[in-house]
């Protein structure tokens, strides 16, 4: 049994307690993600050079980071660099954009880095639907390019923020038209959490199409506003042990860890890091 709907944005920390033993089997709590310790080395964008990145998240334990659109120009280059830190990229950004008008481009960069999952996390503002026919014809679009990579060998998913999760006019949401029948879905639990919605719910109702999450938190109301809010993980809001356990009993292999906008992305990966060895069991 999962465990019960309630709304994360607006519970205090100290009510988000689960007992786990009650609401997921034991089967589950022995369980853990095939690779638990990616990083999404985006997070890292403000502190150049990549080699630097590589080698500090390396060094604090991770063992694949996940890449995104500015690591494709040399890919031949960033696998020399992968190599060089022991690390692996089971999964990739991509715009959908970039992937319309570059698709065989994409895909090279994807085969020499090693990527099995392209994932669409974003559409710019001004490329994003107003209304359900528009979001339709946009899964429209997902759903013709999960078919094409797919056939190459690829995975395909999308990741939300909370943009994606507003309502529109038939009481839907733009992600269950994104999503439609088949797309494997990247959930960013923390972004899903600040929409308002209960990642629970969303993670029972997508059972076995959530192919990887998003690791970081939500800082209280009014703190880390430099940070746009998120907080280093064990110290926000988000019951990380009992979404952990969800998200592995909803399918899910991966886990990314990821900041958005932190000021220091060393101090955010090894606290993330610290989270994760005792969410995958590393430590008791």
């Amino acid at each position: 049994m999962s465990p019960p709907r309630r709304s994360i944005s607006s519970t205090p920390p100290a009510v988000c307690v689960f007992n786990l033993q009650k609401y997921i089997s034991e089967e589950v709590l022995q369980m853990t993600m095939l690779q638990p310790f990616c990083f999404q080395i985006f997070s890292a964008r403000e502190f150049p050079p990549i080699s630097e990145q590589l080698r500090r998240v390396a060094e604090i334990g991770f063992r694949a980071i996940e890449t995104y659109r500015d690591l494709y120009e040399n890919p031949a280059q960033m696998r020399e660099l992968l190599d060089q830190y022991n690390l692996s990229a089971p999964t990739g950004h991509f715009a959908l954009s970039a992937l319309e008008s570059e698709l065989e481009r994409h895909m090279k960069a994807a085969r020499i880095l090693g990527i099995e999952t392209m994932i669409v996390p974003f559409l710019p503002p001004a490329n994003r639907a107003t209304d359900v026919a528009g979001w339709k014809a946009i899964g429209a679009r997902l759903e013709d390019m999960r078919r094409r990579v797919e056939v190459e060998g690829f995975g395909f998913a999308w990741h939300n923020h909370n943009w994606d999760m507003a309502r529109l006019e038939d009481g839907s949401t733009a992600i269950q038209h994104i999503l439609g029948e088949e797309m494997q879905w990247q959930m960013d639990v923390a972004w899903l959490a600040r929409s308002g919605q209960d990642p629970f719910e969303w993670m029972r109702r997508y059972h076995g199409r959530i192919c990887s999450i998003h690791f970081k938190d939500m800082a209280r109301p009014g703190e880390n506003e430099d940070e746009m809010g998120w907080a280093d993980p064990g110290e926000g809001i988000l019951p990380w042990d009992a979404l952990w356990a969800a998200a592995i009993e909803a399918g899910a292999s991966i886990s990314v860890a990821e900041h958005d906008m932190p000021k220091d992305y060393v101090r955010f990966a090894s606290k993330a890091m610290a989270q994760l060895r005792i969410l995958a069991g590393e430590i008791a």
